[in-house]
């Protein structure tokens, strides 16, 4: 893919991010709007605030290398937008919630209530740190619930 090509395809998810937080229907700080988001291929610092990866990016990094996708985003903190595929508790009552790609997101404990208002298919953006990959899911820890799409 030529560098004219990245930057379209860039461009064209900014778009796409741009109105799913623009025509969310929660109140939560503007704060959070992306100044970036990711293309397939792109090079990027997770290490910036503003830094956004789709649920399927974030799957198809770690599929085609877990060790690489591990320098990138274990132990950093960035913003993962995706669709819930389930809502969950733990063994030790923590929820979580499964997003498309078997990513497993660890919700904080103060965001237990926002879950319980959640559905499958909901398109969700969560803010957490890369855990790794375990038994079978990508691991997002710490995740604070930052914007849900319209049911």
């Amino acid at each position: 893919m030529n560098r004219n090509n990245l930057k379209g395809l860039q461009i064209v998810l900014f778009a796409i991010v741009f109105c799913f937080v623009g025509c969310s229907n929660n109140s939560t700080k503007n704060e959070n709007v992306p100044s970036k988001t990711i293309a397939q291929n792109d090079t990027f610092d997770v290490k910036k605030d503003t830094t956004f990866v789709s649920a399927s990016n974030l799957y198809r990094v770690y599929y085609q290398n877990e060790v690489n996708a591990d320098k990138m985003f274990k132990g950093k903190t960035f913003n993962l937008i995706g669709n819930v595929v389930s809502i969950n508790k733990g063994v030790s009552d923590n929820v979580y919630l499964i997003l498309g790609g078997d990513i497993q997101c660890n919700l904080r404990d103060d965001q237990s209530g926002f879950a319980a208002n959640l559905f499958r298919g909901q398109k969700i953006l969560l803010r957490g740190t890369g855990a790794g990959y375990l038994l079978g899911n990508i691991q997002m820890a710490n995740c604070q619930i930052v914007r849900v799409g319209k049911r």
